[in-house]
């Protein structure tokens, strides 16, 4: 692994922990190639345009097969009431069967019923990892983890512009994981990216309710307006003109 001073945030964490594993002997170059492809093909797969939740989906499947998780869901979040929704999930063959319902669009208020996981999107931004046995649960949480055979969670944020909207949870109902860093820094990657496909989701909903007021403003004024481009050319005759002017548009 050479230099990638020059790589976007996602890659440069990713290789930095797996650099740091292999030099301590934690673990050998078996999983950073294949980590690498996985972040590389998600960023080139996000675009404003593209569906969200097929690539929330496919983020989740990626995550369930490198950290070798049961389940994995997409939530969001909402900061100041606490509500949160399940977006979107990747459940293995290998799950219990309470974490194989159905869980997409299903509502919880996580400040109500599981305090410490509220607590850790408002005032951090690094993962969190939970485990039934060693963690000190609420009694929530820890009915939660025992009425689906959850042993071990591990928690990422979705951060878009600095602010924790959403997360995604990974949990394993085979044993309990202890979670290495470069599981944790590919983890946060994949959070990182499902926070840019959602900003851009977001941009893309924005600038399309814009383009359809100003739209609706400029068709519906009585003012004679003319848009030209660089040349001079009509670009776009405000229907008014052709009122007031009594010529067609073309």
């Amino acid at each position: 692994l050479g230099p990638t001073s020059h790589l976007p945030i996602q890659w440069q964490s990713f290789l930095d922990a797996v650099r740091r594993s292999m030099a301590s002997g934690a673990m050998s170059d078996a999983g950073d190639l294949t980590g690498l492809d996985i972040i590389t093909q998600l960023a080139n797969e996000i675009s404003v345009s593209a569906p969200l939740n097929p690539l929330l989906t496919k983020a989740a499947r990626h995550l369930s097969a490198y950290l070798d998780a049961t389940s994995v869901y997409v939530c969001n979040w909402d900061a100041a009431t606490g509500q949160s929704q399940v977006l979107a999930e990747f459940i293995s063959g290998n799950d219990t069967q309470n974490e194989a319902e159905q869980s997409v669009g299903r509502s919880y208020n996580l400040r109500e019923d599981f305090a410490e996981v509220d607590d850790w999107l408002q005032n951090t931004n690094t993962p969190l990892s939970l485990d039934l046995e060693v963690s000190d649960l609420s009694d929530s949480l820890k009915r939660y983890y025992e009425e689906h055979q959850i042993q071990s969670a591990l928690y990422l944020p979705i951060s878009i512009d600095n602010r924790t909207t959403g997360y995604i949870e990974a949990y394993n109902s085979r044993e309990a994981v202890r979670y290495t860093e470069p599981q944790m820094a590919f983890g946060m990657a994949i959070a990182n990216l499902t926070a840019t496909a959602m900003h851009n989701r977001n941009m893309y909903h924005g600038l399309q309710a814009s383009e359809q007021r100003l739209r609706g403003l400029v068709e519906n004024t009585t003012e004679p307006l003319t848009l030209l481009d660089e040349t001079g050319t009509v670009a776009y005759l405000i229907p008014a003109v052709t009122t007031v002017l009594g010529y067609p548009a073309h």
